[in-house]
């Protein structure tokens, strides 16, 4: 049989989104919240810009609240996966995982 070769973004299991949207965090056993800018959206995971530099495997919730309330706001658990400096940005990108 012939092997499949596809392109890197054939490969996710969900479609990425763009939001650029505000969404807040805070980690798991913590008081005190952030304020964030979520940049991409999917079902498995996503992708956002702090001053602060995650470490990987820390466990946030997250929060995002719709401007239009016949949306629910999204509430979940990710793990952060990935952590890369952004000049542009003059913070971080950081990658979450979504957690069950």
């Amino acid at each position: 049989m012939a092997e499949i070769h596809r392109d890197y973004s054939e490969k996710r299991d969900y479609h990425r989104m763009l939001v650029d949207c505000p969404m807040v965090l805070r980690e798991q056993d913590a008081e005190a919240e952030e304020q964030v800018v979520c940049r991409n959206l999917s079902g498995g995971g996503l992708m956002f810009v702090s001053e602060h530099p995650y470490a990987i495997g820390t466990l946030l919730k997250v929060r995002i609240e719709p401007n239009d309330t016949i949306v629910a706001p999204l509430e979940k658990v990710i793990e952060i996966v990935r952590v890369d400096y952004s000049d542009a940005d003059h913070g971080y990108e950081v990658a979450g995982m979504m957690r069950a």
